[in-house]
């Protein structure tokens, strides 16, 4: 055996090198509908490095603990979406994750570092937030790291100003969080986008001083 092949020769562990076709991410990130297998975050290819990147928004809202208030999000990997949401024994072959008994938990200490993946693998819990996530799957393995952001900075210009309320007023009537920085956009620190952070963004640029 070559190692790219389980013993019934039917389901490929590692793709022949310089895979180049297509990642995707599962779970309940980037508000894409939850675990289903005909959706997913779909990854960009670094064609000169043969590394696949996204950044990705995880909420936390479907596992959100009032009593910590804290909440995660999970996903993990496939390079196939199927036709019917439920039909994972159509990706089986293709899904992979963390190399974990039970689910990857995410911590300050795990950014930043070469985290090993395995054919159909567990899933990766992580806080909500914004991640830089770097894919090879040549080498089976991914880089996770925090996306920094200004306070404000809603519409990631770089600085604090009138267009960030503008941005944030449009995100709050449309629900499209496509073209803002959800967690720049929590300008109150409640935990959540609301109408307060529009309030909290004008004290802000009348002031220069944050709400504790």
């Amino acid at each position: 055996m070559n190692n790219k092949f389980v013993i019934d020769g039917t389901w490929p562990i590692i793709e022949p090198e310089h895979y180049d076709g297509d990642v995707y991410i599962l779970g309940d990130v980037n508000d894409n509908g939850g675990w289903f297998t005909n959706v997913g975050v779909k990854m960009t290819r670094d064609a000169e490095n043969n590394v696949y990147t996204a950044t990705i928004t995880t909420t936390g809202e479907a596992y959100f603990n009032p009593e910590t208030n804290t909440g995660y999000s999970y996903f993990s990997f496939t390079k196939q979406l199927a036709e019917g949401a439920e039909d994972w024994d159509a990706i089986a072959p293709y899904r992979f994750g963390a190399v974990s008994e039970g689910d990857f938990w995410v911590t300050d200490e795990t950014l930043g570092v070469d985290i090993n993946l395995a054919n159909n693998g567990s899933t990766f819990q992580i806080p909500a937030g914004e991640w830089n996530l770097t894919l090879s799957v040549d080498n089976m393995t991914l880089v996770i790291n925090k996306v920094e952001f200004v306070r404000g900075d809603v519409d990631n210009s770089g600085e604090v100003r009138i267009g960030d309320v503008t941005a944030l007023i449009n995100y709050l009537l449309s629900g499209d969080a496509s073209q803002i920085n959800t967690q720049a956009a929590d300008c109150d620190k409640s935990g959540d986008v609301k109408i307060g952070d529009v309030t909290a963004l004008i004290n802000y640029l009348l002031s220069g001083s944050w709400p504790e």
